[in-house]
C-alpha cells in the first residue's frame, strides 16, 4: 500500500510527474493487477493513482493518452470496488470526459462501451456503495448526457 501511495504523491512535484508520465504503461498495468486483489485502503491509493493520471491528461489537454486512460476502465467492471474506490475512478471519469468530447460521444452512441460497462458494474454493486459515490455517479452519467 506505501508504494502504491507513494506513486499517488509523485505527481505533487514536477520531477515526480515526469517518472509517472514516463512510466505510466508499467505503472498502469502493474495497478490493473493489483487492483482486483486488493482490500480498502490498497484500493484507494490505487484508484488514486489512476485518478492523478486523468488529472494529468486534463491539465495537459492529451488526447490521446485520455483515450488509453478510457480504455483501462474495462477492466474495471469485474472488481469489487469499496465506496472511496469507486468514487475516485468516477470523478477520473467525469475528467476524462471533460477533456475529450470524443469520449462523450463513444459513450452517446455505441451501446457497448468502457463507461457503460463501468457503470453498469458499479449499479450492480450500490447497495454497498455510500451516498456521496452514488450521487457523483449521477452526475457523470448527467455530464455525458448534456456534452
Amino acid at each position: 500500500m506505501l508504494i502504491f501511495r507513494t506513486l499517488t504523491n509523485l505527481f505533487s512535484n514536477d520531477l515526480g510527474e515526469k517518472y509517472m508520465i514516463q512510466n505510466y504503461n508499467s505503472i498502469l498495468a502493474k495497478t490493473l493487477i493489483y487492483l482486483p486483489l486488493t482490500k480498502k485502503n490498497t484500493q484507494i491509493a490505487l484508484t488514486n493513482v489512476i485518478l492523478n493520471y486523468c488529472i494529468y491528461a486534463y491539465r495537459k489537454n492529451d488526447l490521446d493518452f485520455s483515450k488509453y486512460l478510457y480504455e483501462c476502465y474495462k477492466e474495471f467492471v469485474d472488481i469489487q470496488f469499496e465506496s472511496d474506490g469507486a468514487k475516485r475512478l468516477i470523478l477520473g471519469l467525469g475528467t476524462l470526459f471533460c477533456i475529450n468530447a470524443e469520449l462523450v460521444l463513444n459513450v452517446q452512441t455505441t451501446s457497448d462501451n468502457s463507461a457503460k460497462r463501468f457503470f453498469t458494474a458499479l449499479e450492480k454493486s450500490a447497495s454497498q456503495l455510500n451516498a456521496d459515490t452514488l450521487e457523483c455517479l449521477e452526475r457523470c452519467r448527467a455530464l455525458v448526457k448534456k456534452l
